[in-house]
């Protein structure tokens, strides 16, 4: 899906997936979610792209998430000005829950 605004044109797709525990249960064990987007002419000539992975895990029993997620991010930059180095970050953590 792609947009025009007032900073230039703006796409996003996004694709997300639940795995569950089979049971036929409604809660969610596993989630997975992947996103891509890429905007260009925010300023005059720079174009930039991304995209995210991420991944949870549910452990009902032990009352604890476990999620991790890599997102990285691209900028084009016309000739004459400096390019720079792509970014990437990863996140892996826990979620403890508490009754």
């Amino acid at each position: 899906m792609c947009r025009e605004g007032p900073r230039g044109t703006r796409c996003r797709r996004a694709a997300r997936a639940a795995i569950h525990d089979g049971n036929g249960a409604d809660s969610r064990i596993n989630a997975v979610s992947v996103s891509y987007g890429e905007s260009k002419d925010i300023v005059v000539g720079f174009k930039d792209k991304g995209f995210q992975i991420a991944f949870n895990h549910n452990l009902p029993k032990a009352k604890v998430d476990l999620y991790a997620g890599l997102q990285g991010n691209t900028l084009y930059t016309p000739t004459g000005v400096a390019s720079v180095d792509d970014i990437y970050t990863l996140a892996v953590g826990t979620k403890l829950k508490f009754d």
